[in-house]
């Protein structure tokens, strides 16, 4: 199964699905990456790395088959690749570089005669020839470097075959993934340091080998939230074996990267003119749950651009948007796991449009889980751990068949009023919660904590307190102005305390793992 998968996979990948897998392969030969993406100013240049003799190299990706057309239609990347310096800052560039063109599909006889001739030429201006690899030599490749991952139980078959085969437009099974992940990842004897490592290299050309469809359909979306799994489970379980960083930080840092790639894109394809106008009136909450996802997305991207000090040349654009959609009411609460994506719209508001008046959010957040999920309340909004998918799907499903359910009284609790509260405080909201006060003290506080603080990375933890608490009352503001400046960092997993950028990104792709000190965390990185 081996060998056949990973030959499908290499026919139907695209060049961008395929990058970072190739940088996966490259790691496993002792190369060190120096610069991964595709621009305008790339100089035919994919992938700069480093090889073990110190020697720079230069990589070109193109998916399917190179025949002599494709080939000439590619001339001009392919002479810039051979014949335009590396230009990197602190790194020497003085002697030339080796290039190399890498295709999945076969390469022809005329394009081996072809280059072979070109190298010719190079070679009197005293460049380096360049190297074709293509799907022979790539399936080699992945052969060797994915011989222990695949699933031989029938259930994680299945599971395996059911995410390889998904149809890339929105139908990514984030808990299977993850656990999938976990388990390569996992073993009831501790791995042996090389074998973790290597494992983590897999877990990238795993990943890559779910995302095929969903790169050729260019779900930003599924392949943001696949890559932070990726890294997530990555980081658990270097964190669980404490495992020195040369080992795992290479691996962690392509699947992060990715992540971050699929974000650029999501924004920028979310900013294009029209992209999420209705041809028809929007009245259904499916594509208000959208422009939510979007949107979120668009204000995660700036906010890391903050951290990074630099500015999204769109942020006018995203700010306009953003407002109009919050003025037309085009966003949809469907639940509990919509609060992450309504922070990340508030965290942007705040930080590029100043005033108070971007805490509507939170505010009106705030106030719909005291009305819904008050004891007592038979119109509760779901838990975190409920999709939208889930809820949508619950509705159609009830309307469907016509169902009419009788009011109940359930008992109900929220995940994320405690860190609204919070929030608002360091705010000094202090006249808004003493309004409310009355009905926030309606509803139980609930928080899910590990018993291993790393465990908080997995999709699912098994060993873990779910506490549950009741707001004050009387509530003190002196004790809330405290508690609203305190974050026990002890309590989140490294990778979250090192970078508040995977934070953010962690919280939207984990909507499940919202709690005080993870909200308060990015909260303080963000103000």
């Amino acid at each position: 199964m081996n060998e056949r998968l990973i030959e499908d996979w290499l026919t139907k990948i695209n060049e961008r699905g395929f990058e970072l897998p190739f940088c996966q392969i490259l790691l496993s030969e002792g190369y060190r990456i120096l610069r991964v993406g595709h621009s305008p100013y790339e100089d035919g240049k994919d992938i700069i790395a480093i090889n073990r003799k110190g020697q720079i190299c230069a990589f070109q990706l193109k998916g399917g088959d190179l025949d002599l057309e494709t080939f000439e239609k590619h001339r001009g990347q392919i002479h810039a690749l051979v014949e335009a310096a590396v230009d990197l800052p602190n790194i020497k560039t003085d002697k030339a570089h080796y290039p190399y063109f890498v295709a999945t599909g076969e390469i022809s006889a005329p394009v081996l005669n072809r280059v072979k001739n070109l190298n010719v030429a190079w070679k009197r201006q005293k460049l380096k020839p360049l190297t074709l690899i293509g799907q022979k030599q790539l399936h080699q490749d992945f052969v060797k470097i994915s011989e222990n991952f695949w699933p031989v139980a029938f259930p994680d078959v299945r599971a395996f075959l059911g995410l390889y085969l998904a149809r890339g437009e929105g139908d990514l099974d984030r808990p299977t993934l993850a656990d999938q992940l976990s388990k390569l990842l996992s073993s009831d004897k501790p791995f042996p340091k090389t074998v973790l490592s290597r494992r983590m290299a897999a877990s990238n050309i795993y990943t890559s080998y779910i995302l095929g469809e969903f790169y050729k359909k260019e779900d930003s979306w599924s392949i943001l939230c696949a890559w932070i799994i990726c890294s997530s489970c990555i980081a658990w379980a270097a964190e669980r074996d404490q495992l020195p960083d040369a080992m795992w930080r290479s691996s962690f840092n392509l699947a992060f990267d990715e992540a971050l790639n699929a974000l650029g894109k999501l924004s920028a394809e979310t900013l294009s003119e029209r992209a999420l106008f209705p041809r028809e009136p929007e009245l259904d909450d499916y594509a208000r749950a959208r422009n939510t996802l979007a949107i979120s997305a668009v204000a995660a991207w700036n906010l890391v651009q903050k951290i990074r000090g630099t500015t999204d040349e769109r942020l006018r654009d995203a700010v306009a948007l953003t407002k109009r959609f919050i003025l037309e009411g085009r966003f949809f609460v469907w639940g509990e796991s919509a609060v992450p994506y309504f922070l990340s719209i508030f965290w942007f508001l705040e930080n590029f449009t100043g005033g108070v008046s971007s805490e509507s959010l939170p505010i009106t957040i705030l106030a719909a889980l005291c009305r819904s999920n008050a004891q007592g309340s038979n119109t509760p909004l779901a838990d975190p751990y409920k999709s939208i998918d889930d809820i949508l799907g619950d509705a159609w499903e009830k309307a469907h068949a016509g169902q009419i359910s009788s009011p109940k009284v359930i008992a109900c609790r929220s995940y994320a009023l405690e860190s609204l509260v919070l929030l608002l405080t360091r705010r000094l909201r202090r006249q808004f919660l003493s309004g409310i006060w009355s009905d926030i003290t309606k509803v139980e506080m609930a928080e899910f904590r590990p018993t291993n603080v790393q465990d908080l990375l997995l999709w699912d933890c098994e060993n873990g307190e779910e506490r549950h608490s009741w707001p004050p009352r009387p509530g003190s503001w002196t004790e809330l102005r405290r508690k609203a400046q305190r974050v026990d960092v002890g309590m989140l997993p490294r990778v979250i305390r090192e970078s508040p950028i995977f934070a953010l990104l962690f919280l939207l792709a984990y909507p499940h793992r919202i709690g005080t000190n993870l909200v308060q965390f990015v909260d303080k990185a963000l103000t």
